[in-house]
Parts: C-alpha cells; sequence; structure tokens
C-alpha cells in the first residue's frame, strides 16, 4: 500500500467548513465527513459507489469536486464522474485530481438553492488484480470560494478471491451515466464472458417493462432514450441467457 502524503495541500480536503453543500447516500442520509466503506475481491473488473451532493445554501451554486488519493494500492486505477466521466488514473500519477493547472479545473456544475446537483459523483476503484486497501477523499466546494467546501472518504477494501466459491458474483458489470438523467442516459456494461443472449431491461417501479435493448458483445457502451419516460424512478437490469443478473436504479428528473 502506497501511503501519500500531500502536504499543505491536502490540508484543504479536511476543512470542516461545509457551509453549503453536504454530500448524501441513496437513502438521501448525509455522509459528509464520514468514510464510506466498499468491499470486493481482486477478480472484480471495477468498483462503484454513487454519491449526491446537496446544496443547502439560499442561493445557486457552482460546486466542483476535487479527489485525493489517502492511500492507494500501488496498481490499482481510479477515476471519478462529475461534469463528465475522467479517464483512469494509475495510482500515485495524480494524487490530487484535478489541481488548478489541469483543464477539468474549470468543470462545475450547478445546483440550486437548497436542492440536490443534477449529477451525481460517482467514484471507481479498479483493483487491477491486487488485493489492498485504498481510500479516497472526496471534495466539494464552491467554485467561487474554496474555502465552502465539505468532504467524504470513500474506502475500497479488496481481498483474494482465492478460497472463494463463486468468484464471479458479479458477472455483470454496468454504469449509468448521467444519473439522474434527462432526455438520455449512457450505459457501458462489461461481462466476465460472452452469453448467446444479453439485454438491457427498463422497468418501472411496479415492475411494467418499458424498454429493452439487446448488448452486443462482451463490452460496450449504449445510449438509453429517456425522452419518452416520465419523471421518476426506474429500473435497468441486465439479462442474461434469461437470467437477470445485476440491477440499478435510474432516476428521470426534469
Amino acid at each position: 500500500m502506497k501511503a501519500l502524503l500531500l502536504g499543505s495541500a491536502f490540508l484543504f480536503a479536511f476543512g470542516a467548513n461545509a457551509q453549503s453543500f453536504q454530500f448524501h447516500d441513496q437513502s438521501n442520509a448525509n455522509i459528509s465527513g464520514t468514510e464510506v466503506v466498499l468491499t470486493g475481491i481482486d477478480t472484480d473488473y471495477e468498483l462503484d459507489t454513487y454519491i449526491k451532493v446537496m446544496n443547502t445554501s439560499g442561493a445557486s451554486k457552482n460546486i466542483k469536486i476535487k479527489r485525493y488519493e489517502v492511500t492507494v494500492v500501488p496498481t490499482s486505477i481510479n477515476y471519478f464522474c462529475w461534469t463528465v466521466c475522467y479517464p483512469p488514473m494509475n495510482a500515485g500519477v495524480k494524487p490530487i485530481f484535478p489541481l488548478p493547472s489541469d483543464g477539468a479545473y474549470a468543470d462545475f456544475v450547478t445546483a440550486s438553492a437548497s436542492s440536490y446537483a443534477p449529477n451525481q459523483l460517482i467514484a471507481y476503484h479498479k483493483p487491477n488484480g491486487t488485493t489492498g486497501t485504498s481510500t479516497y477523499r472526496f471534495v466539494a466546494f464552491d467554485g467561487n470560494n474554496v474555502n465552502d467546501s465539505v468532504y467524504v472518504d470513500v474506502t475500497f477494501n479488496i481481498s483474494s478471491s482465492v478460497g472463494v466459491n463463486d468468484v464471479d458474483a458479479s458477472p455483470a458489470l454496468f454504469n449509468i451515466w448521467p444519473n439522474p438523467a434527462n432526455s438520455n442516459a449512457m450505459i457501458r456494461y462489461q461481462f466476465n464472458s460472452i452469453a448467446q443472449e444479453q439485454q438491457l431491461i427498463v422497468t418501472d417501479m411496479i415492475g411494467a417493462r418499458k424498454k429493452s435493448i439487446s448488448l452486443n458483445g462482451q463490452e460496450g457502451t449504449v445510449n438509453l432514450n429517456a425522452e419518452d419516460l416520465a419523471t421518476g424512478i426506474y429500473f435497468v437490469t441486465i439479462v442474461r441467457n434469461g437470467e437477470a443478473v445485476s440491477t440499478k436504479r435510474l432516476v428521470i428528473s426534469r
């Protein structure tokens, strides 16, 4: 494991200046200043977590996100999505991202007063075949005032797949972006093997099927046209050879 000492620049992320923002989980619980822990095994392709960002102030805010590598497994890979999904980065290459010298530093999402940002923060970790613990600190801050900030730590605990009866416990990996979505959502998928029949099915809260899309190959990206979906919550399910193997929630918001 590599411990990264980030000096005075890291102190920014430890500030308790949660004046205007909060991080929330998917149940809308405030997780600001806490640690979110996810577990996996070294054969997992990728792990992720979705985190909401709330503007608690009485004014519209331009919210920026910065990621700090607190401790990372040297061979692992990480990235995150905010305004866009940034490229995967090898551990230690950019212990702080973005810096003011990075083009991504200018990126922000505008959140209305007392409202969630339209985009969620999505943190990704790729074990890359290695066990160990990696912790990342994500800081949301006002684009016009870096001292107005809040943080959440995300830890990925990766153990060995040796002795695990079913190392293919997660045969389908897929991510939805953006989520919440307006008119379109991109869905990226990755399978550990090829199946004869693969499709993506969208259902509403009562289980009524709204859309189905055939998936080709072991990995890829498809565009989900959501213009004909009413505002609300839907479930996106990957079905392979007639078996539902993974489901995620999709929120349509306008």
